[in-house]
């Protein structure tokens, strides 16, 4: 069952903040006497979306820097931490995320895509075949711009490791596309109009992700981390290859391997299956591999699967939290021609999803928001949950609006966080139960959530953790 306790309240405009306090607690010390009465045998959080935007960032996250001090106080006319801005990681929310994260000791961590901005095409450019770049040329290339930001990516959630969380990673839109509009190098080799998925950008997300998803197989750091072997790996080898072009795949031209993957956990409650799926795979832009998923849970199926659960970027279906959102996941390429039939990739995935009764975790939608949807197509009964948590620290998707702020288009909020960093938590009890809760903060801001309009920056600080969501049926 859906709960969702900061909206138990008629309208989330009218609930106080102690009220939503409140009301946590007490969700949360009904699942503490649950826990104990069924005690849960693995866990795994799930996040997605921490880069930061050079040209459009939160204007909450700016700062005013004294010339004569360096000293920096939160401004909605400020710039960026010097840091963020280099990095292009909004590091305050995400390490905080992180060490939550850590505190909860979840067995996995699946980063749900965009880690880092990217957006450009990193390439060796063809000049240089003939002509030797100059230093500039070279640290100013997509490709040492996009591998700098991996790796200031994968140090901060190095601690995770640490503390016996192993963070599996999922392939978004900034990862595997190049954006025409963004020029991010002196020696770049351009890309087609608007935002187009690449082998290159494949190549540099298999360059610095690869090793954690080949742990799966080799299962050295991966079963030593998380206290679990990886059984059944799909995706990484020809004898069980990755998805490749098909009629509900999409028209795929790149090697999707360590990019789309599957790999099951067996637990005294059943077997677990795991899904990971790249919803922008190139020459097939927005769409998500049904054929090759449906497939991949059969066999888990005639394993013996209990559970699924299955990772993207791309929401299959939008959450418009005010009338101006237009759809800009896998429901925005819902409708295709293949030889004149219509092709509705995102309903043919979501037909999947709701023929096993798996659970489908996503970013993408820089916001926290739990739903349930049907499939499409009529073809199944059911209505699996869509948990969107791409609130891990890129901008907001609510704009802001109010004197001084970047935006001049405030809107109201359909829900009090949809403004807040935010994570989710699934638990497999022994029993077989999967629970689910999602917990976020917000950015210190003081807003109105009937206009959205920013009127104060807290000075230092950002909220106390609250429980947005509690689920104790997910599966």
């Amino acid at each position: 069952m859906l709960s969702t306790p900061m909206n138990r309240a008629k309208s989330p405009r009218s609930g106080s903040a102690l009220l939503i306090s409140a009301l946590a607690l007490v969700s949360l010390g009904a699942s503490r006497i649950a826990a104990a009465a069924d005690p849960v045998i693995f866990s795994f959080a799930t996040v997605g979306d921490s880069r930061q935007d050079p040209a459009s960032p939160d204007a909450t996250t700016l700062l005013a820097i004294n010339p004569v001090t360096l000293e920096g106080g939160p401004s909605l006319s400020g710039t960026l931490l010097p840091q963020d801005a280099q990095w292009l990681q909004n590091t305050k929310p995400f390490a905080r995320i992180i060490r939550t994260i850590q505190s909860e000791k979840p067995n996995l961590l699946f980063f749900n895509g965009d880690m880092i901005y990217g957006y450009g095409r990193p390439a060796v450019p063809t000049q240089w075949g003939t002509t030797a770049p100059t230093l500039a040329q070279v640290v100013g290339s997509d490709l040492v711009f996009e591998y700098t930001q991996y790796a200031f990516w994968r140090g901060i959630v190095a601690p995770l490791f640490e503390t016996g969380t192993y963070v599996v990673p999922v392939p978004g839109n900034h990862e595997t596309q190049c954006n025409s509009k963004d020029t991010t190098s002196t020696s770049s080799i351009g890309c087609a109009s608007g935002k187009h998925a690449y082998a290159e950008n494949e190549n540099a997300f298999r360059a610095n992700m690869s090793d954690l998803v080949n742990d799966l197989v080799t299962n050295l750091r991966f079963q030593t981390v998380s206290g679990f072997a990886a059984e059944n790996v799909a995706g990484l080898t020809a004898a069980s290859p990755a998805p490749a072009a098909s009629t509900y795949n999409g028209p795929i031209t790149g090697s999707q391997t360590d990019l789309s993957y599957s790999f099951d956990i067996a637990t005294t409650a059943g077997l677990l299956h795991f899904v990971i799926i790249n919803t922008d795979p190139s020459g097939a832009d927005a769409t998500a591999p049904a054929d090759w998923l449906a497939s991949d849970l059969a066999a888990a199926k005639s394993r013996g699967a209990a559970k699924y659960f299955v990772f993207g970027h791309k929401p299959a279906f939008t959450y418009q939290y005010n009338s101006s959102v237009a759809a800009g996941g896998l429901d925005a390429n819902a409708l295709s021609t293949n030889g004149g039939n219509p092709v509705y990739y995102r309903n043919q995935f979501w037909k999947v999803i709701t023929q096993y009764g798996a659970t489908y975790f996503c970013g993408h939608e820089h916001i926290p928001h739990v739903d349930t949807h049907a499939d499409p197509t009529g073809t199944y009964a059911g209505t699996p949950y869509q948990v969107i948590v791409g609130s891990g620290g890129s901008p907001f998707d609510d704009t802001l609006g109010g004197s001084g702020a970047s935006s001049t288009e405030p809107v109201p909020f359909l829900n009090t966080w949809d403004r807040y960093y935010a994570w989710a938590l699934v638990q497999v009890h022994q029993s077989g139960a999967v629970s689910m809760t999602v917990q976020g903060f917000g950015d210190g801001a003081t807003f109105n959530p009937s206009t959205g309009a920013i009127t104060n920056l807290a000075p230092s600080t950002v909220g106390p953790v609250s429980l947005l969501y509690s689920i104790s049926d997910l599966q």
